[in-house]
């Protein structure tokens, strides 16, 4: 008898540390996609940008955040080989914040907090604004007003 007790108070405890165990580790979830949640559609279309920055995943850079009138202009391999001469020093691109600076119907400004790693170890910390603009109902990036603007002035 003092056996079957102390074997279901155990059982209770273990199943009260899993229960507790479960809630930790969803709530820890549910706060790395706090990202996801609660940011704009233009925040989300950013951060989606960045991780295929991040994964060199030139193609559907291409295809997914290009404005066909841009697509028009500069083809897929010309596309690619500029994106990836661009990133051949880059080890890695983390995005930290963003926040929407301004939205309407069809355009959108995003300002977007990164790091980025070289490849020689170092580090720069930028904050850029990155313009996007409403297309075929999605929201893409302005490439002309975005990067035109990142460029050195003479």
């Amino acid at each position: 008898m003092l056996l079957k007790k102390y074997v279901i108070q155990k059982y209770i405890k273990f199943r009260l540390l899993l229960l507790v165990f479960l809630l930790i580790t969803n709530l820890l979830i549910l706060l790395g996609c706090e990202f996801l949640i609660f940011k704009s559609e233009p925040e989300r279309t950013v951060f989606s940008f960045f991780n295929d920055l991040n994964l060199k995943d030139v193609e559907r850079i291409y295809d997914k955040y290009l404005l066909n009138n841009d697509k028009l202009e500069i083809d897929k391999e010309d596309f690619n080989l500029l994106i990836s001469k661009s990133l051949s020093s880059v080890k890695k691109i983390e995005l930290k914040r963003t926040d929407l600076l301004k939205r309407n119907d069809e355009k959108a400004a995003v300002s977007a907090n990164f790091i980025i790693t070289y490849v020689d170890d170092r580090e720069e910390i930028r904050t850029e604004e990155i313009f996007l603009i409403y297309e075929d109902g999605k929201w893409k990036i302005n490439f002309e007003e975005t990067f035109l603007s990142l460029k050195p002035q003479p």
